[in-house]
């Protein structure tokens, strides 16, 4: 498996390149390859858009996983219309359908598309998760507390209960809550690390 993020190519104009040749090598070693849509406007100040370079290396990936807004931002793909706050689910499934159809059509390696919904100005905090393939979509349950202590890595965290989902060959719905569940998870733990087991991330999803 080869993970990478959409930061990596923002921090260098060597690194488009060297990201190709490590997913041409994965593909060589039938390795799947994933992607984290994570999107950091001050990391791209270099003049160059990357809507005209992040296509080019999801393309060849397999999972992507990020939120709606950042698809915009990334690759161009915008629903017709986003959510305003926890209050509109309807929006956000709405959003999230439109979005990853649009990411399948556009790119036919993509067989996995997951999207993340964190109102974090909100207290408490409720986060959920979308998961798509070819043929079916899901949603994991809601999840809601107060207290935050650090929001630094749940994405992370998101991305790495997705990829263990799928290696285990879960159901779809049992990776999307797992995936859901540690990184809410997360945003109660100080520092970018998580300290939480699997049978900790599992009993969250009941």
């Amino acid at each position: 498996w080869l993970h990478y993020s959409a930061i990596t190519p923002a921090l260098d104009s060597r690194m488009p390149d060297v990201l190709q040749e490590a997913i041409a090598a994965a593909h060589q070693k039938a390795l799947t390859v994933s992607l984290d849509l994570n999107y950091r406007a001050k990391l791209w100040q270099r003049g160059i858009d990357p809507k005209t370079v992040i296509p080019q290396l999801v393309g060849n990936c397999q999972v992507l996983m990020g939120n709606i807004w950042a698809v915009g931002s990334l690759l161009g793909i915008v629903p017709d219309a986003y959510p305003t706050g926890p209050d509109q689910k309807d929006v956000c499934l709405a959003a999230a359908d439109q979005c990853a159809g649009q990411v399948f059509s556009l790119y036919p390696s993509v067989q996995v598309v997951a999207f993340t919904f964190r109102f974090s100005n909100e207290d408490p905090i409720d986060y959920f998760a979308t998961y798509h393939t070819r043929t079916a979509s899901c949603v994991s349950q809601t999840y809601s507390g107060r207290g935050a202590k650090d929001k630094v890595g749940s994405g992370d965290c998101f991305m790495a209960g997705l990829i263990h989902g799928i290696r285990a060959k879960k159901s779809e719905q049992y990776i999307i809550d797992y995936a859901a569940s540690a990184a809410f998870g997360k945003l109660f733990e100080e520092g970018d690390v998580t300290f939480q087991r699997i049978d900790q991330v599992e009993a969250r999803m009941h």
